[in-house]
């Protein structure tokens, strides 16, 4: 299953947002996964303020996913002969919120995951990334295609002026 686009959306009352359903109508044969996890590297920070705000976004895998990118993460961990793997790998998934999608295709944003990673409009950006999806605040993720948008033209025009 693969991710793309990206969609606006409104955050609802009770913080509920909906599954774009762009996004959930996968061209693929996979059904669309109705469990996934949340995870930010700013869940297992204790000084969020010090991430760039323009790294701050919520990764939503489906359950598949995450399990694998568990195992891949803990893989690297160990090639790297890092210290205590075991309790680096229980941080990270005990950092992470299990959410399940309604009838109607939505889940809670929690307010501490809204705070942690600096959602201040009620609409936030679902932008597809491969094997997830990424959550982020508005005027960041704008912030950011601003940016970078100027590179991404000229590199995009490289490339096609070389096929």
């Amino acid at each position: 299953m693969s991710f793309n686009s990206r969609y606006l959306i409104k955050i609802q009352s009770k913080n509920q947002v909906v599954m774009p359903s762009k996004l959930r109508d996968s061209e693929e044969s996979d059904a669309m996964p109705k469990n996934y996890y949340l995870f930010s590297e700013d869940f297992i920070e204790v000084d969020s303020e010090k991430e760039s705000e323009l790294s701050r976004r919520i990764m939503m895998y489906p359950l598949n996913i995450w399990n694998e990118v568990v195992q891949k993460m803990e893989d690297r961990l160990r090639k790297a002969n890092v210290k205590e793997v075991g309790k680096q790998i229980k941080i990270m998934r005990s950092s992470a919120k299990k959410v399940e999608l309604d009838t109607q295709n939505r889940f809670t944003l929690k307010k501490e995951l809204i705070d942690l990673v600096g959602i201040r409009d009620k609409e936030v950006y679902f932008v597809g990334s491969g094997s997830k999806v990424e959550i982020w605040d508005k005027a960041s993720f704008e912030i950011l295609i601003n940016q970078y948008a100027t590179n991404i033209k000229q590199t995009f025009k490289d490339f096609v002026d070389d096929l």
